[in-house]
């Protein structure tokens, strides 16, 4: 079983813990929010139990597999970057950084942990709206 974390108690993030359970591969067991009545509240919706909610990155990203990362925009890159540190795999929503200077230290950190993965949950270039566009843009 695949040990997950979340970032963010958000519409998306509700979504992709659905659709991971749905898998059978992957177990809800940490989620972090900021306050913890609102990671409470988010568990709790969910209507899961077990699930611990951190509000340090620190309590995160231990005894994890991989983290999904929704948090505001501008908070993808410094958390992706502790999560790797940590040696997790991340999915991060779209932009997975905010610029290319961060994503070339996305890349770095990468290259000195090997093992970990990491990949941008950009799912609009599998829709056939985007493939249209992208056809009719040559």
């Amino acid at each position: 079983m695949i040990k997950l974390g979340t970032i963010g108690t958000n519409w998306i993030t509700k979504m992709f813990i659905e659709a991971a359970l749905q898998t059978g591969d992957y177990e809800l067991t940490k989620v972090y929010s900021r306050r913890q009545a609102g990671g409470e509240a988010f568990v709790t919706e969910l209507g899961l139990e077990n699930v611990d909610v951190v509000t340090t990155l620190s309590d995160l990203y231990t005894d994890l597999d991989v983290v999904y990362i929704a948090s505001p925009n501008a908070l993808h890159f410094e958390q992706a970057k502790v999560a790797i540190q940590s040696g997790v795999h991340v999915i991060v929503e779209k932009p997975s950084t905010s610029n290319p200077t961060e994503f070339a230290a996305i890349e770095a950190l990468l290259a000195n942990h090997p093992d970990v993965r990491y990949f941008e949950a950009a799912r609009h270039v599998h829709q056939p709206n985007f493939k249209i566009i992208q056809q009719a843009m040559g």
